[in-house]
Order: structure tokens, then C-alpha cells, then sequence
């Protein structure tokens, strides 16, 4: 595990840029610096080392030194695929999972990468060919950011270190401002600078001297057709991937330990983990004070049935006020997930006792774990029986005591896509208030989703809305604030879940066998639910959010009111001076949208820092500090 960067150029190398990009993730390999610079091209690496600790620096080459690579992740089944390249006469020089990666290069060119079983992102440069090959894994569980030059190519783990270079423009990208207050995150390939781009989950990149190219080399879509086996057989065939996915990620030279919030999925992970160690697993929790978000009795009972060694952590306002603009900072982009503070302070507690920790991430997607895959009905869709012309009627006593009833009256009469559907569940600000706020009255609301609904082969409602988390919630901004966060005290975070023969194969079963009624992950619970204490499985779902709104009325409030009303984001013309003085003086938004408060100071306190700042180093202040600068 660590981070990337490199420079392609096909006139000269800058002189000092790389060692600039690198120093900027100095935090996500603390261990090692490697680095290898030829004509035309220039990269290098940070390390936290967890496989073969003293044999590990890269970049590492093949037998000729002809192609060389800088890896950041770990591919699970390096050991299968080492067998079988020594069986054809390769050569290894470590121990490592990073020259696998050489010698299948070798071997296949880019047609190997279906059979890595890992998280990734990585470059290899291919000497003879002067091309340089670019990857991220399947479900984007590591970054990878890049940017075309006028002369060349630059990519790197973290877009700070390509900033860093001051070889791109930081013209903003349009509509980056309209997508962060619609989902909290910039889903796709978007970054807030039209400049550089992430390279999608399952694609890579190859350039060499006649350009740069981008393919996609796995298609979660093609793996949506419906299984043919039983439910029973299903059912056990699900437990053996799971089983088998936490054990390959329990391959370490170092300890690992795992995320324990106490909710399903981290406690499978949690006892699946304890029970193939001899060693007694380690655990780590996150708990808030004085607040009904506090998960920490479960997560003791779990513990506890693990027989783990187990450590907690209580998070405070004061918390917030103290590391804000640092994490925002570590961020890269804005992401407006409360989450952020709880999982970097767990994280760091964490990497006080080992270097790897597991986590419960991505059961949700594959197994149904959020409302919005239900066809549960709310208040609104509960009125869907009455006649039309009686909600044509009472839709203007709806719009009169409360604007969002009269929308949600007027999408009973004249019923949206099935794709709008989907976003009105999940979008954050309201689409007049975002129009309001960036003076945008022509942009599509949630095109990317809608886009994404296109894609999905079947017709499953359960599944297609899991399909379209799986390419834009889960890794633009679950998986990114993960690694960000964990990476930010040099901490690996990996994801059992994520095995892609799991995904793959969650994708092909019927939606019913997941959600059935009020009830999710069905058949997850009956392959696995023995595992932990049966009273977690009939737990409400419980999201793993900060209590912001507790928060405000301790300490949080009047600093994000000072920052917002400072706002250097409408100093700029980016957003409406007069629609974010009236936002942020409303005592309705102040007192019931804590959320939509909270989301616009961290897109504030980024501005600050990437917009108008260079970004390369992170703020060395709280948040009251910042908020007055």
C-alpha cells in the first residue's frame, strides 16, 4: 500500500516535479521513497509496507530491467499467480505482490487484469515500447487521478500531487459545484478542476506517442444475468466467497485488525477475521458522546462474542472544530459526508495498534442495505391511490404549507422516470435551492444517474439501483472518503465485500432473495448470520453518520455560520452572494438542515484550500482559526 505519481513527457522531465508530487503523500507511505526516472518519464512512489517489508522498494523490474512498475494497493491472490509464473520460467527477485505484476505484463500485455484479485491503482512503463500503462481496479476501491499536458501525461493516487506540479490549469470545471450540492461528492470521472480527471473504476489508460487512450477492462454489467442455481445453493456458494475473501485479506507480514461499528457487516467481517487467526484479533469502534448515533454497546457485544481485543473511541465537537480544514485538505475533493470525522479518528486509533484494518464496506450495494432499494412508501407515495384530479385539487394546499409537498404532490400526478425516482431519494439539496446558489437555471439534475440507469441490462428494481451505487456512491464517495481518511494516518483499509467474485456474483441474483418486504440482505443473513449474536440481525439499519445537528449546538454552529457568510466561493462569482446570505441566515436551515450547513462549509473551507490555495499542504489550523482567516 502507498502512493503513486508520475510524469510523462515526451519533450523534457521537469526538473524537481516528482520529487514535489511525492512529498505531497508523504502521509500514505510513510515507510519508503522509490523512485525512477529515464527519458520521458519520471515516477515514483511513497510506501507503508505490508508485504515482504525489507525486499518491497519499488519501482520494481523485470529479469532485463526493460519495464518498470509503481503499485499502490495489494493484489490478494499474489501467491496463486506467483506459482503459476515460476512454473513458466520467470524469475522473482521479492517476495512481493508488486512484480506479479511485471511478469504477467510479460506474459499477457493488458489482457492479465481479470485475474487480480485486489484493490489497485498502478503504472507500468514499458521501456521498448516508450508506453506507459495506467490502471485502477474494478470497483475503485484505490484513486487514481490524471491530467493531459501540452507534451505529456501526469497521474498520480492523490490530485494534490498533481497539482503540485503547477503544470495544469485551475480553471474549474462546470457544473462541479451543481453535482457537489445534488450528491455530497463529484461522481464519475468529474474533478472540481476541467483539467484532470479520475480514471474510472475497471479502466486503464495506455499512452505512448500516439496519444492517450482509456478502455474499460471490467463491466459489472455483464455479469447482471440472473444465476441459474437455487436459492439454497446460493446461499452456500455466498458464505465460501465470503469466508474465502476474508482469508486472503488476512495476508499480511504486519497485524491486522478490523472497523467494528457494531452494525452487520463489520461484525461479519469482524468474527470471520478472529476465527482464521491463531493471534487474537484486534478491533476498533467509534462512538459519539452524548449523542443517540452512538453505536458502542453493540460493537461491545460483538467484541465481546469475538473474544477480539477491543478499542474505542468517543468522538466530540470539539473534534470537529480541531481537524476540519485538515481533513478537507486530505480530501482531495469535496466530499460532504459527515462521516469523514468519525473514520479518520477511528483510523488513527487504529493505526496506533496495526497497519491493515478491515471493513464492512460495500454490503450495503451488493446485498441491499439502504431504504432507497425498498418500495417501501413514504408519506407522499402512500396518496398515490387517490384520483388525479383529486391531488390536482389539494396540490396547491400542499405547495402553500411547505414548497417540497407541492413538488412531491405534482410527481403523484405526473409520476417521474424511474431514474428521478431513484435521486429524489437520494440527492441532498433541492434542486431550486442548488439553482439559487449557483445562478445555474438550464443544468440537468442528476444526469449522471440517469445515465447510469441506462446502462443497467435488466430490469430488476432492486438490482439496477444497486447497479448504479455500485459506479458512483460507493467509490466516489464511500471508498474515496475511506482511503482518504485511512490513508491520512497511514493506515490500509480493505474490503472483504469487494471481492469481485462476490460482487460479481451478488450482481446475478434475484433482487427478492435481498430485499424481501421491510427486511434486507435476506440471503446475506442466511448465509453468514450465525456468525454474530442473533439479536444484530434483527437491528434496525443504523447509517454510520456523525450527529451533526447535536454538534451545531455545541460549538460547531457559529463558526460554519462565519465561514459561510465570509463566503470566498460568492466573493468569486461561484456562487450567489444574496442566495447564500439568505441560506445561511435562515433560522429554519440553522436549526433543522444541519446537514446542508455542514456540506457548504466543507465545500467552503476546499475552496479556501484548492480553489484559492495551492493545495499542497494542509492547513495548519481548527476550524475557528480557519473560519476567520
Amino acid at each position: 500500500m502507498c502512493g503513486i505519481a508520475g510524469i510523462l513527457d515526451w519533450k523534457a522531465i521537469p526538473e524537481g516535479q516528482l520529487s514535489r508530487m511525492l512529498e505531497c503523500i508523504r502521509h500514505r507511505g510513510p515507510d519508503d521513497e522509490g523512485r525512477f526516472e529515464a527519458r520521458h518519464i519520471a515516477m515514483g512512489m511513497r510506501r507503508l509496507s505490508i508485504i515482504d517489508l525489507s525486499g518491497g522498494h519499488q519501482p520494481i523490474f523485470n529479469e532485463d530491467s526493460t519495464v518498470a512498475v509503481v503499485f499502490n494497493g495489494e493484489v490478494y491472490n499474489y501467491l496463486e499467480l506467483r506459482e503459476d509464473l515460476l512454473e513458466r520460467g520467470h524469475r522473482f527477485a521479492t517476495n512481493t505482490d508488486t512484480e506479479v505484476l511485471i511478469h504477467l505484463y510479460e506474459e499477457e500485455d493488458t489482457e492479465y487484469l481479470g485475474r487480480l484479485n485486489g484493490m489497485f491503482g498502478f503504472a507500468i512503463w514499458d521501456m521498448k515500447r516508450e508506453r506507459l500503462f495506467v490502471v485502477r481496479d474494478r470497483l475503485g476501491v484505490k484513486p487514481m487521478y490524471y491530467a493531459q499536458t501540452g507534451s505529456g501525461l501526469l497521474f498520480a493516487s492523490e490530485m494534490k500531487s498533481i497539482l503540485a506540479t503547477g503544470l495544469v490549469s485551475r480553471d474549474p470545471e462546470p457544473g462541479a459545484l451543481f453535482d457537489y450540492l445534488t450528491y455530497y461528492y463529484l461522481p464519475g470521472e468529474t474533478t472540481p478542476f476541467r483539467s484532470i480527471r479520475k480514471l474510472l473504476p475497471g479502466h486503464y489508460l495506455v499512452a505512448d506517442r500516439s496519444g492517450v487512450s482509456i478502455r474499460r477492462w471490467w463491466n459489472l454489467a455483464e455479469h447482471t444475468q440472473p444465476t441459474q442455481i437455487g436459492r439454497e445453493q446460493a446461499t452456500a456458494h455466498l458464505r465460501e466467497l465470503f469466508l474465502d475473501s476474508v482469508r486472503l485479506r488476512m495476508r499480511s507480514d504486519v497485524p491486522v485488525g478490523a472497523y467494528l461499528s457494531g452494525g452487520l457487516d463489520s461484525s461479519l467481517a469482524t468474527v470471520a477475521a478472529a476465527r482464521q487467526t491463531d493471534i487474537r484479533f484486534t478491533s476498533f469502534s467509534v462512538g459519539f458522546s452524548q449523542s443517540e448515533f452512538d453505536e458502542l454497546p453493540y460493537a461491545r457485544e460483538v467484541a465481546r462474542h469475538a473474544g477480539t481485543d477491543h478499542h474505542e473511541i468517543s468522538v466530540t465537537p470539539r473534534d470537529a472544530l480541531e481537524h476540519l480544514p485538515s481533513l478537507v485538505w486530505h480530501m482531495d475533493e469535496p466530499n460532504g459526508d459527515s462521516a469523514i470525522l468519525p473514520t479518520f479518528l477511528v483510523s488513527k486509533l487504529a493505526a496506533d495498534h496495526v497497519k491493515v484494518a478491515l471493513s464492512g464496506i460495500g454490503a450495503d450495494e451488493l446485498f441491499g442495505g439502504y431504504a432507497r432499494y425498498h418500495r417501501v412508501l413514504g408519506k407522499f407515495e402512500r396518496l398515490e391511490a387517490l384520483p388525479k384530479w383529486l391531488l390536482r385539487l389539494s396540490r396547491p394546499l400542499f405547495a402553500s404549507l411547505k414548497y417540497e409537498w407541492g413538488q412531491k404532490a405534482n410527481r403523484l400526478i405526473s409520476p417521474p422516470p424511474p431514474w428521478q425516482q431513484f435521486l429524489d431519494r437520494t440527492h441532498e439539496y433541492d434542486e431550486p435551492t442548488i439553482r439559487k446558489l449557483t445562478r445555474d437555471p438550464a443544468r440537468s439534475c442528476g444526469a449522471y444517474v440517469q445515465q447510469l440507469f441506462g446502462r443497467y441490462p435488466g430490469r430488476n428494481f432492486v438490482n439496477q439501483r444497486m447497479f448504479v451505487d455500485a459506479h458512483c456512491y460507493l467509490p466516489d464517495q464511500i471508498l474515496a472518503l475511506t482511503d482518504r481518511m485511512s490513508m491520512a494516518v497511514s493506515l490500509e483499509a480493505r474490503t472483504p465485500y469487494l471481492d469481485y467474485r462476490l460482487v460479481e456474483f451478488a450482481a446475478s441474483l434475484p433482487g427478492e432473495w435481498k430485499v424481501c418486504g421491510d427486511d434486507w440482505k435476506v440471503i446475506m443473513k442466511a448465509a453468514l448470520g450465525d456468525l454474530v449474536p442473533p439479536s444484530l440481525l434483527t437491528r434496525p439499519k443504523w447509517g454510520f453518520a456523525s450527529p451533526v445537528q447535536n454538534w451545531m449546538r455545541h460549538g460547531l454552529l457559529d463558526p460554519l455560520v462565519r465561514l459561510c457568510e465570509n463566503s470566498h466561493l460568492a466573493r468569486a462569482g461561484a456562487l450567489d452572494p444574496q442566495a447564500m446570505r439568505a441560506f445561511v441566515g435562515d433560522p429554519v436551515i440553522r436549526t433543522h438542515a444541519s446537514n446542508w450547513l455542514w456540506a457548504l462549509g466543507i465545500l467552503e473551507m476546499w475552496y479556501r484550500i484548492y480553489g484559492e490555495g495551492n493545495g499542497v499542504s494542509a492547513p495548519g489550523c481548527g476550524l475557528v482559526e480557519f473560519a476567520s482567516s
